[in-house]
C-alpha cells in the first residue's frame, strides 16, 4: 500500500509540475512606446487604446504634453501583444480646456474619426522592429 502511494503522489505531481510549465497564458509582450500627433501636432493628454485585430487583450497609454506614450496591457504590466491592432483615441478635457473652443473643435474631429476602435482607419503592427512608434493622425 505504500507503494501505492508513493507511486501515486510522484503521479501527482508530475502531472503537477506539468501543468504549471506548459499552460502558462501570458502572451508574449512587447515594450511599446511612441509619440501620437495631429497633422504633424502632439497631442497631449488623449488615451490611446491598441486593439488586436484578431481578438485579444487591449493595451492602453496616456500621452504626456508632448505627445509621449508608453502602453500598458495590465495596470501592472507594460506592453502590448504582436500582431496588427487598430488605433484609437479618448480625450477628457480638464475644465480650462473645456474653455479653450479652438482646442475642443480640434479635438471633436479627432475623436469623430478616431474614438471607436470599430471605426478608426489607424493601424499599427507590433513586431520586435515597432518597439518606438511615430503615430501621425491625419
Amino acid at each position: 500500500m505504500n507503494r501505492y502511494l508513493l507511486s501515486y503522489s510522484t503521479s501527482l505531481f508530475a502531472f503537477a509540475l506539468i501543468m504549471a510549465s506548459g499552460c502558462s497564458n501570458k502572451p508574449k509582450l512587447y515594450d511599446i512606446e511612441g509619440v501620437l500627433s495631429y497633422q504633424g501636432d502632439p497631442l497631449s493628454k488623449v488615451d490611446v487604446t491598441f486593439t488586436p485585430v484578431s481578438g485579444g487583450r487591449v493595451s492602453n497609454g496616456r500621452t504626456d504634453e508632448n505627445g509621449k506614450f508608453s502602453m500598458w496591457y495590465t495596470g501592472e504590466q507594460k506592453g502590448v501583444e504582436p500582431g496588427e491592432h487598430v488605433v484609437s483615441i479618448a480625450y477628457y478635457p480638464t475644465f480650462a480646456e473645456e474653455k479653450d473652443t479652438k482646442l475642443q473643435n480640434m479635438m471633436k474631429k479627432v475623436v469623430d474619426v478616431y474614438g471607436d476602435p470599430s471605426e478608426s482607419t489607424q493601424r499599427v503592427t507590433i513586431d520586435r522592429d515597432a518597439l518606438d512608434l511615430n503615430i501621425n493622425l491625419e
